[in-house]
């Protein structure tokens, strides 16, 4: 399909490399009724330029991993898609598709990029989230209980749990001081998108870990502040709650029979995807509140963390957002033979996604281990020399982990 792709014309091959490949890497169940990005969003950018040329732009800079030519395209349409935006928000745009065009274009950077989290369209996001969940406030009960109504919400619930996942990613990477407002700011807005059942289905990208992606949030901003501050004794109290919190998280019990259809999901994988999350969290609450060293319980977070995603078939559609995890469980080896395992994981997370955030995340787990090996050994579980965190910081990179 993709040696075909130049012989076709610019908007064919848009949707063909879109719905084949893009909507892949978006969302953990692939079937044609369970990916919202090809169920739900693909239909409804037929009506709006904004929506359209944003999926464009994204699909663009996906396929410019294989066909580099591409990527000129896909700056043409993310400048339009972001023109039209402005133009439809002036202009009554429906709120969940302003979300979803702002959603594109935050990955559509990050994608471009490779070192960016489109941590500015996600600010433009939250306040979009906030107009939404006021003007629920304000409608006649019998409005909200219409099926238009009712089919909104459930796309902006869907556009919500993107918002929530590329949120919290981006907040373990992002270098600026404003915050992007994640879930741990939003507790109203998660509320009315997390009712009984919250973690009963599968997210597109969450898996059945929803209800840690706040948790998730809380430590990136707690980490934020022991940065700025420059101190984390001040911070050890509200890091041992949060620990408390990671330590007694569970997916839901109902998690190893949640039906899908995709044969390329299972639930055990997709189970072990989110303990994987909670323990790449820990390591970090560790590594970066280093006053914590004396209350872990958990001695090796990093080998159980490597261990979980082992345990994961490269065939599983889960792997698609192991990006996060899987550096943070290959930063920790230390022996040869298991950094080549960890080495042949990114070449297959490359293989899959296509992206070059995929690669960047892998330069920086090369140049931890390279540091590692030029102090011989003299170094520190800690946030310094050696953690992907300063590597970043120290080349001006925020990789989306996503």
């Amino acid at each position: 399909m993709i040696s075909a792709l130049p012989s076709l014309d610019p908007q064919t091959r848009t949707a063909l490399f879109f719905h084949t490949s893009t909507c892949g890497v978006m969302s953990i169940k692939d079937t044609p009724s369970e990916n919202p990005w090809r169920s739900l969003f693909w239909p409804l950018s037929h009506t709006h330029a904004a929506l359209y040329h944003g999926i464009a732009a994204m699909a663009n800079f996906h396929a410019a991993a294989t066909h580099p030519s591409y990527r000129i395209e896909g700056v043409d349409h993310m400048r339009i898609a972001i023109r039209e935006l402005v133009h439809g928000l002036n202009n009554n745009m429906p709120t969940d598709v302003a979300l979803a065009t702002t959603l594109t274009l935050a990955f559509a950077e990050a994608w471009d990029q490779h070192i960016s989290t489109g941590i500015a369209h996600l600010r433009g996001a939250k306040i979009l989230i906030r107009q939404f969940v006021t003007s629920r406030h304000v409608l006649p009960l019998s409005v909200q209980q219409s099926p238009s109504e009712q089919a909104r919400l459930s796309r902006f619930k869907t556009l919500y749990n993107a918002w929530m996942y590329i949120s919290v990613i981006a907040k373990l990477t992002s270098d600026d001081e404003n915050e992007t407002g994640g879930p741990v700011e939003m507790q109203d807005e998660h509320d009315i998108f997390a009712p009984d059942g919250y973690d009963e289905v599968v997210d597109p990208l969450m898996g059945c870990a929803q209800s840690l992606f706040p948790i998730m949030g809380k430590v990136a901003s707690l980490v934020r502040h022991v940065r700025l501050s420059g101190r984390d004794d001040i911070y050890v109290a509200g890091a041992l709650a949060l620990k408390k919190e990671l330590e007694m998280w569970m997916p839901s019990s109902k998690a190893p029979y949640i039906a899908c259809d995709d044969p390329a999901f299972d639930s055990s994988s997709c189970i072990a995807t989110a303990h994987a999350y909670k323990y790449a969290t820990l390591l970090y609450l560790y590594q970066c509140v280093p006053s914590l060293e004396g209350y872990c319980t958990d001695s090796q977070p990093a080998g159980k963390l490597l261990e979980l995603l082992l345990s994961v078939p490269t065939s599983s559609r889960t792997c698609v957002v192991h990006i996060f995890p899987l550096l943070s469980a290959a930063c920790e080896v230390d022996m040869e033979p298991m950094r080549e395992i960890a080495r042949q994981r990114w070449v297959e997370l490359s293989r899959l996604l296509h992206m070059g955030n995929v690669d960047r995340a892998f330069d920086v787990v090369e140049e931890v281990w390279r540091r590692k090996k030029a102090l011989n050994g003299e170094w520190k579980c800690k946030v310094g020399f050696t953690h992907w965190s300063s590597v970043m910081r120290e080349w001006g990179w925020e990789v989306l982990l996503g």
